[in-house]
Formats: structure tokens, C-alpha cells, sequence
């Protein structure tokens, strides 16, 4: 017997149905659009005039790059997203056609820079050929796709494998040639675990800082709070939630960036595990406590045992 849509409307939540639903609104917050915070406006701001200068230099010519050594979660990958869109939108381009290349090393593999590069650009044998082969046909396709900068993410993951030499080289190698100006970029501690390799450090130009931001410091706390309300608005313009939770009012806010060390990346990890608490049990708002709770697995998390949770000693 077929059961007609009032009746599947008034049959209780089972356990499947209470799943999918909650995947599919984590689904739709990780897909809230990227924010853009004026702290990543100077880095974005410096990668296109990188770009840009590429652009007017003679072909074949030698090419500039920039190591990006930031602190993990101050938003060093939103900056990359956010110059991939905005290039790919004014060129009138989809994203994944965009002419910045976005290029992610992962932390389990051992891969050349080629490799990566194939990837990043769909081909779907990027590991399969000799290293000549695996450039030439790089080149081939960075060309064919007009790509004007190519930005390497996780680039610190190179340490741990210890290629960090060989994709140093390599990067030089597409400086040198003028294929196109490269950006690496990975976290401070471990980037500073680098290899000494002069000729590579000589191609690269200043990066800015973004982060991590301070509370006390006006720029810093209209950074923070337009995060945070964003975040907010983005959940309700998702259908996630059918209200505003308040994210971003100073007192919460200010103990979120006392909480989580003025790193958005932990603030968004923190947000995304309260949210999963609420849509769990149904709710219709992020409750303080809920936030609380998700500081305190934070902590955990990362080993913070020492950090003080100010959003749970909250009047």
C-alpha cells in the first residue's frame, strides 16, 4: 500500500531520516560561501599583484613567487579560494576553469609537484608516466588552460615526507622558466623546517600577515565579528536553522576570540560542531552552552589543556 505525502509528513523521525538530515545541513554549511574578511584583503590584495605583474612581464621571462608562513586556521586557504573565485569570475569563468591554479599536498602521499599540478588540472593518469613526461605534459596543460598563478597549499606536508628539497627545486624550475608566478603556502613552524635553499628564497617576495586576530584591536574585533556573523546569517540563508543565533554579539564574541586564540579556523570547527549538537536534538538556535561544550572538545582536540574556555565562564 502506498502511503500518501501526508501521511510520510506526520510518520516520526526515524534514524535514517534524522542522519540525512543532519548531513545534509552540515552539507550546506560547509558550502556557506567563503566570507570576505577585510584581514585577508591584504594577501588576496598581493597574490593578484602577482599575478598581475606575470601578466605584463615578456613571455619566458623569470617569474617571482611567495611563501605564505602563517599560523594553521588564520585563513591562509580562504585567501587562495578567495583569489581563485574572484579571478575566475572577472575572467567570466567557472571556478574550476579559474586562471589560478589551486594545488593541495596531502599529508600520506608522496608525490612530485608535476603530479599535483596534473591533478589540480583533472587529468586523470596524473601519476602515471616518468618525471619528464609527468613536465611535459604539465606544461602542456598549464598552457592550454592559461593559467597565470599557481598557489600550492599544505605546502609544509613537504617536510614530513622530506621532499621539501626536490618541490623547492621544482618550484624554482617554473620561476626560472616564466611559466608562472607560484605561491607556496604552510604553516610557521613547519615551514621554518625547510631546507636552506637561497636560490629558491631569493624568488620570493614578502608575504603579508593575517592573523591571528586580537581582541582590544578595532580592526581586529570587526574582522572577528563580521566572521561570526556571517557564519550566523549563512546558516539561516542555507535554511539550516530558521533564526540568528546571536554569533556575533561582542560578549560572545569576545569570549570565542579569547576561546579559540583569535584563529577563525577554530572558530568555524567550534560553530560547526555546536550546530551538529543542535541539529541532533532537533533545535532551533546555537546555544551558548552548546558552543561552551564544543570549546571544551576543541581543547581536546588540539591538546589546549592550559587554554581557559571563557565562552563557559560567561555571565
Amino acid at each position: 500500500m502506498t502511503m500518501t505525502a501526508a501521511a510520510v509528513a506526520e510518520r516520526p523521525e526515524d534514524q535514517h531520516d534524522q542522519t540525512m538530515r543532519v548531513a545534509r545541513h552540515l552539507a550546506a554549511f560547509k558550502n556557506i560561501e567563503t566570507i570576505p574578511l577585510p584581514a585577508l584583503n591584504g594577501l588576496v590584495k598581493q597574490m593578484d599583484i602577482l599575478r598581475q605583474t606575470s601578466l605584463l612581464q615578456a613571455p619566458g621571462a623569470q617569474r617571482d613567487g611567495m611563501c605564505v608562513r602563517l599560523p594553521s586556521g588564520v585563513g591562509k586557504s580562504t585567501a587562495a579560494r578567495t583569489l581563485v573565485q574572484s579571478v575566475a569570475r572577472r575572467a567570466g569563468l567557472p571556478v574550476e576553469q579559474s586562471p589560478v591554479l589551486l594545488v593541495t599536498l596531502d599529508i600520506e602521499e608522496t608525490v612530485s609537484l608535476w603530479s599535483a599540478v596534473l591533478r589540480a588540472l583533472g587529468d586523470p593518469y596524473w601519476d602515471v608516466g616518468y618525471p619528464k613526461n609527468l613536465m611535459k605534459r604539465a606544461i602542456k596543460l598549464l598552457a592550454k588552460r592559461r593559467v597565470e598563478m599557481i598557489i600550492v597549499d599544505e605546502f609544509n606536508h613537504s617536510v614530513d615526507r622530506g621532499q621539501a628539497r626536490l618541490l623547492m627545486n621544482t618550484i624554482k624550475e617554473i620561476l626560472n622558466a616564466g611559466i608562472a608566478p607560484v605561491v607556496v603556502m604552510g604553516t610557521d613552524e613547519e615551514i621554518e623546517r625547510l631546507p636552506k635553499n637561497n636560490a629558491f628564497e631569493r624568488r620570493m617576495v614578502h608575504a603579508p600577515r593575517i592573523g591571528p586576530l586580537e581582541w582590544g584591536k578595532p580592526t581586529d574585533e570587526v574582522n572577528w565579528r563580521g566572521f561570526l556573523q556571517g557564519l550566523d546569517q549563512g546558516i539561516v540563508d542555507a535554511n539550516i536553522l530558521a533564526a540568528r543565533s546571536g554569533l556575533g554579539t561582542k560578549k560572545l564574541a569576545e569570549a570565542l576570540c579569547e576561546a579559540c586564540g583569535g584563529i577563525i579556523g577554530y572558530a568555524h570547527w567550534v560553530v560547526q560542531d555546536a550546530l551538529t549538537e543542535v541539529l541532533m536534538r532537533g533545535g532551533t538556535s546555537i546555544e551558548r552552552l552548546d558552543l561552551a561544550l564544543s570549546v571544551n572538545r576543541l581543547y581536546v582536540k588540539f591538546e589546549l589543556f592550559e587554554q581557559v574556555n571563557a565562552v563557559a565562564h560567561l555571565s
